[in-house]
């Protein structure tokens, strides 16, 4: 945050003796008469002469610019620089302190200093401050967001690794108004912006509370209409290798979802390899995992009929009992 400015330097100025004019000799001043006169002579000299006044570098005094500064071809600049191995590419499993300085610099010049302040302190509560601050400008600044998006996708990924639930909470909710502003203004996400952002939203699908997992499945269905849902298909198979049973289990149920939504052709990298890979689930230990494997083939052949059980090829008997 800007500090206040520094206190303004005031000279002392000394009273100008004053000439009588008379050749003759005046009696000596009474030193008491004189100090209490030079004192009073400063304090008038002091109430007549205008300070100038402090600037007042109040809270509201910063923030009236936009938030997002528009920079010609600064997004296309830093794709090229990534793709070209000048930074670092964003793909980490804990965000490191050269990430985070990384993105710092990126900012400096297309986000308002006073939001990268919020943005980048070390309380949480700043976060929720930088947050409120995107909503209240999103509408508003529909341009300078799109052409600062892959910067404002990336440190949301950051406040993913946060374990403070109102910062994950309000990240969400931007997100989803975020999605839909690009939804229509007919955005659609760069690649680069894709795979800096949705590994670290689909690690989210796996959290133990259920309004976070129900908010970041309305997120990813949104997402669809801005990046295609093929493309999307590729990611979220990709989070059924998880550890983490719930990530598996959610996102195994959301490939079900994009084939009864657009059809068996946004199976990647074909409808028959993808739905041997979602069968493979149907024999995993864990009940909820193999639960939702069984549902989701059931979505498709309830869309597609036996042609789901040609693709998929032979199960056994046990993965056939469905219980």
């Amino acid at each position: 945050m800007v500090g206040g400015a520094a206190p303004a330097k005031f000279q002392s100025a000394s009273a100008p003796a004053e000439d009588s004019g008379s050749s003759t000799m005046e009696p000596k001043p009474d030193p008491k008469k004189a100090k209490a006169g030079g004192a009073a002579s400063k304090a008038k000299g002091a109430q007549g002469k205008k300070v100038p006044s402090k600037p007042n570098l109040k809270e509201d005094d910063d923030k009236s610019g936009p938030i997002f500064i528009i920079v010609p071809n600064g997004k296309e600049q830093r794709m090229k620089d990534e793709k070209g191995l000048k930074v670092l590419k964003w793909n980490f499993t804990t965000p490191r302190d050269e990430y985070i300085e990384q993105l710092k610099t990126q900012m400096s010049s297309c986000v308002a200093r006073w939001v990268q302040d919020e943005m980048f302190h070390t309380d949480f509560q700043h976060h929720n401050k930088a947050l409120a601050a995107m909503v209240e400008h999103l509408e508003s600044e529909k341009d300078g967001v799109i052409s600062c998006l892959d910067l404002i996708l990336k440190w949301l990924t950051l406040r993913f690794f946060d374990t403070n639930t109102s910062v994950l909470m309000k990240a969400l909710e931007y997100l989803k108004l975020l999605f839909n502003l690009l939804s229509q203004e007919e955005y659609h996400l760069t690649e680069n912006e894709a795979s800096s952002f949705i590994p670290y939203l689909i690690l989210k699908v796996g959290e133990p509370k259920d309004v976070v997992r129900k908010d970041v499945r309305a997120i990813l269905n949104r997402m669809c209409l801005i990046y295609p849902a093929s493309k999307m298909f590729t990611f979220i198979m990709e989070g059924t290798k998880s550890k983490n049973s719930k990530q598996q289990a959610e996102c195994l149920g959301e490939l079900g979802c994009l084939v009864e939504s657009y059809g068996m052709n946004v199976c990647k990298p074909t409808p028959g390899k993808a739905l041997k890979e979602m069968a493979i689930h149907i024999g995993d230990r864990d009940n909820t995992v193999r639960n939702a494997a069984l549902n989701t083939i059931v979505t498709v052949y309830n869309v597609h009929g036996d042609q789901v059980f040609k693709l998929i090829g032979n199960l056994s008997e046990k993965d056939m009992s469905w219980d």
